[in-house]
């Protein structure tokens, strides 16, 4: 057969259903949050998505890849709202560190740790919350003068750390939240303009 001929042969069997991705990936993300990470195994997933176990290793030979996924859908590095550049500012976004987590923040907090063994979950956090978090860096500087890339970096790993916190063990309070934005992250982030 001819490439023309293969491709224009009819396919067998059921059409592929476009709400089965985003069905097992929402389900996988519960799993995680529930249990961790022992709590997902293909079984468990088909079934509690209405699944069959083949259609979950058609897409995710490796359930590893499949909790990157989640990891990489999971909004865990939101950018502030104005890119923060008062202390005011900085304390509305340290407030969403005292929020409680979400149920895609507790399925990627399971996973914190794992991703030292498996490339694609390392790849995964990376672009959800180091790269994100290197951005709301320089635009927070880039409110009070000229980015120094070193600083930048600082901010960023500072920024990381608050958040990895926060995900390891959960929402701090209120106080604890304004005083980290007012007593740690504005000095760091220097003076405006200087």
């Amino acid at each position: 057969m001819d490439e023309l001929t293969d491709r224009s042969a009819p396919r067998r069997g059921r059409p592929p259903d476009p709400t089965l991705r985003p069905r097992l990936l929402a389900t996988a993300r519960r799993l995680l949050a529930e249990g961790g990470l022992q709590a997902l195994n293909a079984d468990r997933l088909a079934r509690a998505a209405g699944a069959g176990k083949s259609a979950v290793h058609r897409r995710w030979p490796d359930l590893l890849d499949l909790a990157a996924d989640v990891v990489r859908t999971a909004d865990l590095a939101k950018p502030a709202q104005g890119a923060a550049a008062t202390v005011d500012d900085l304390a509305a976004l340290a407030a969403g560190w005292s929020a409680p987590l979400s149920l895609p923040e507790r399925a990627a907090a399971s996973l914190v740790g794992a991703h030292r063994h498996h490339a694609a979950l390392a790849e995964a956090f990376v672009g959800a919350v180091d790269t994100p978090l290197t951005e709301l860096a320089t635009t927070l500087l880039a409110r009070r003068g000229p980015v120094d890339p070193a600083r930048a970096s600082r901010v960023a790993q500072v920024l990381r750390a608050l958040l990895v916190g926060r995900l390891v063990r959960g929402p701090v309070s209120p106080a604890h939240a304004d005083g980290l934005a007012r007593e740690v992250l504005d000095p760091l982030l220097g003076r405006p303009g200087g």
